[in-house]
């Protein structure tokens, strides 16, 4: 008897799980056939391709990317182009803030420290970094020039097209409103 009812056990649990498994399928496949019967959509045509102008690039009217600039600087010390011309100073020591891109700073208000207005500013971080007149920072060789309420005024050295050039940049990190 008790066998009996073990192998009716069996069987009652073997059934429910046939009819539960084919009951999913089921409902699954009636949804592909719903699919496939389905008319397909037309798709939008590919948008007319205008003629595109040519441009030749002048590798000799920039500066190589790829080559550092202590390097570059250094190859052309010899050159009539340095002579007397704007360049960064490579024999300071740089700054915490000079390894960080100048866009990913944000001015975040003043304080009045030490008889001076000295610029707060957050890096992406979360760090913030207290700034005065004459720091440095950004990759772009940036000297803090003036700090206001509003602002915190920069002025960067950057190469320009002509090999071996160099220009100031103004820069300005505004205060959040």
């Amino acid at each position: 008897m008790r066998q009996r009812i073990g192998n009716g056990l069996w069987s009652c649990l073997l059934a429910m799980l046939v009819v539960g498994c084919s009951d999913q399928n089921s409902q699954l496949k009636h949804y592909i056939e719903q699919v496939k019967s389905m008319p397909p959509s037309q798709l939008a045509p590919l948008p007319e391709v205008g003629a595109v102008d040519s441009f030749e690039f002048d590798s000799d009217s920039v500066r190589d990317p790829f080559m550092p600039l202590e390097k570059m600087v250094s190859e052309m010390q010899g050159s009539d182009v340095l002579s007397g011309a704007l360049q960064p100073d490579y024999s300071r020591v740089k700054d915490a803030m000079e390894f960080i891109p100048l866009d990913t700073f944000r001015m975040v208000g003043t304080v009045f420290f030490q008889l001076e207005l000295w610029g707060l500013v957050e890096a992406f971080n979360g760090q913030i970094y207290r700034v005065k007149v004459g720091d440095h920072m950004g990759l772009d060789h940036g000297e803090v020039i003036a700090i206001n309420e509003a602002s915190i005024e920069l002025q960067e050295i950057v190469p320009a097209t002509q090999k071996g050039i160099w220009v100031k940049r103004k820069a300005i990190l505004e205060a959040l409103q």
